[in-house]
């Protein structure tokens, strides 16, 4: 597989690569066109467990439209404590990007 795809932004060579693992452990090949929700919640939180994910990554990786992923899932998980903001002072700052919350 190529380092980076033209599809995805150079910042995230890999993220199509983990969801393909991701998507592995709930017996997928590829990304589905239906799926619970709480599926795609767990999926969401594990591919931005590492690295903060922008909406526009998630929506291409997810193959879903970015104002669905973040009315559905984005802004409620931030809401709920699953997600964090990169930069919480800033909502709308251009590069933000969300990570899965670390419980300490």
């Amino acid at each position: 597989m190529p380092v980076s795809s033209p599809i995805l932004p150079a910042s995230s060579p890999n993220l199509r690569e983990k969801l393909l693992a991701i998507l592995a452990r709930f017996g997928f090949l590829r990304m589905p066109g239906k799926l619970s929700p709480e599926v795609m919640r767990e999926i969401i939180v594990a591919l931005c467990a590492d690295n903060p994910i922008t909406t526009k990554e998630f929506s291409l990786v997810l193959e879903r439209k970015a104002k669905t992923i973040q009315e559905l899932y984005l802004t409620p998980m931030l809401e709920s404590g699953a997600l964090e903001l990169k930069y919480p002072d800033a909502i709308h700052h251009p590069n933000q990007a969300y990570r899965a919350k670390v419980i300490k």
